[in-house]
């Protein structure tokens, strides 16, 4: 049976066949992730863009430190507490549903105008702040 070091293929069997919310070391090891400013979309909510590169192959917040072309972006999932947008990445392996490497952003239904802080959730509960937003209808878009 031969090993592969971790250094070289950091995923397991399993891994390759399921979808795996990213910790925030992973985000870090492929380029970062970016957050910017939030939209709202009549009839959707709102609109979080963020920007990541599960690929390794753009530098976004990080300079990448993995490589990893057969990745894509599942999703990038959101959730709201209090006065904090908890956000996290899903990847998987490329196909016909998951083509991308690179995140868009996420909706967020059912959230109130106000202050929020954006935060990265990791698989353990742990968080990472990334920056505050401001939810407000009229506010001038640069």
């Amino acid at each position: 049976m031969v090993s592969i070091p971790s250094e070289v293929f950091p995923f397991s069997i399993t891994d390759i066949f399921t979808a795996k919310h990213a910790d925030w070391n992973f985000i870090q090891d492929v380029g970062g992730l970016e957050v910017s400013e939030p939209e709202y979309i009549s009839g959707e909510g709102w609109y979080l863009p963020v920007r990541c590169d599960v690929s390794g192959l753009q530098s976004i917040t990080a300079k990448p430190k993995l490589v990893n072309s057969g990745l894509a972006v599942k999703e990038v999932k959101a959730r709201v507490k209090d006065n904090r947008i908890q956000i996290w990445v899903v990847y998987c392996l490329v196909s016909n549903d998951s083509p991308s490497c690179i995140s868009k952003g996420v909706f967020i239904k059912d959230i109130k105008e106000g202050s929020y802080k954006v935060e990265y959730l990791n698989n353990d509960g742990s968080v990472v702040p990334i920056r505050g937003v401001e939810l407000k209808l009229g506010k001038a878009q640069p």
